[in-house]
């Protein structure tokens, strides 16, 4: 976001679409080489991290894996390019698209967890098309140098790291019940979690428009006074996070008649992540 942006903002195109090009060569590269670790190691993961003996479960981990680097890298860089329309529609579909590949699965009682991990695939492929009906591919035939490449890692490089981490501890919590308790423990904390993502997806979203304004300021008295006012900015999707404490319940009682001790999960993750909306 930083890079494409600031060559954007300079009508420097020639530089913007090099830097679009080693991301996606740096980020194919990392997911794949963890990919193939994971199925390296498949035995050992599905047992002691998956709480399964059947070794295909992480295949099919590291093969979705994969097909995230779509949903996980164009829709930055259209948002880096201020196509946030763009990126939505990129982000979205992938997911859409899963969605789409579950129900004749659903109707016709085909539903295992193999299949439902085969719908990502299909979620990939059309991601995948219509990233490069958005962006072209043009910056495909550009050539980055070393130095570009090496920008990208010492800028990004903790990031990455930071992310990693947080990945890993994010998901601490579901791998300890899984080992520990019972699936009905697991499903109701899991189903809790994700409902309450809406508040990481909100937080997501502002960034995102952020970003890439931050990046071309380029002015340390404008760029503050950006800073407060995109602080203030938090403020509302803060209150609008607490407030969803009033559709939970009745929510919850309707579609999920079985899973009532979700909504006193769903509010302690939802007020512990209070917090995490300021750091957008």
């Amino acid at each position: 976001v930083n890079f494409i942006a600031k060559g954007d903002s300079e009508n420097d195109e020639a530089t913007s679409l090099k830097y679009q090009k080693a991301g996606l060569v740096i980020k194919i590269s990392v997911v794949l080489i963890l990919s193939l670790n994971v199925i390296l190691f498949a035995p050992y993961i599905s047992k002691t991290l998956l709480a399964s003996s059947d070794p295909l479960i992480s295949v099919w981990v590291s093969l979705i894996s994969f097909a995230l680097f779509v949903p996980m890298y164009f829709p930055y860089v259209l948002q880096a390019k201020k196509k946030f329309m763009e990126s939505m529609a990129v982000d979205n579909i992938y997911y859409l698209f899963r969605f789409l590949g579950l129900i004749p699965f659903i109707f016709f009682g085909g539903l295992t967890l193999y299949s439902a991990f085969s719908t990502a695939l299909f979620g990939f492929v059309v991601s995948l098309i219509l990233s490069f009906v958005f962006l072209k591919l043009k910056f495909l035939k550009s050539k980055p140098s070393k130095e570009i490449y090496l920008s990208l890692v010492k800028f990004s490089g903790w990031v990455g790291l930071n992310r990693i981490i947080s990945a890993i501890s994010g998901r601490l919590d579901l791998q300890m019940l899984a080992v520990l308790s019972t699936a009905y423990v697991t499903a109701g904390y899991s189903m809790a979690s994700r409902i309450s993502s809406i508040a990481i997806i909100f937080t997501s979203s502002y960034s995102a428009v952020l970003a890439p304004r931050f990046s071309s300021i380029g002015d340390k008295e404008k760029e503050k006074k950006y800073l407060i006012k995109s602080t203030l900015g938090a403020i509302p999707i803060a209150l609008i996070t607490i407030l969803s404490f009033v559709v939970i319940g009745p929510f919850i009682k309707y579609f999920f008649p079985d899973y009532i001790d979700v909504i006193i999960v769903y509010k302690y993750l939802i007020i512990a992540l209070v917090p995490f909306i300021f750091t957008a």
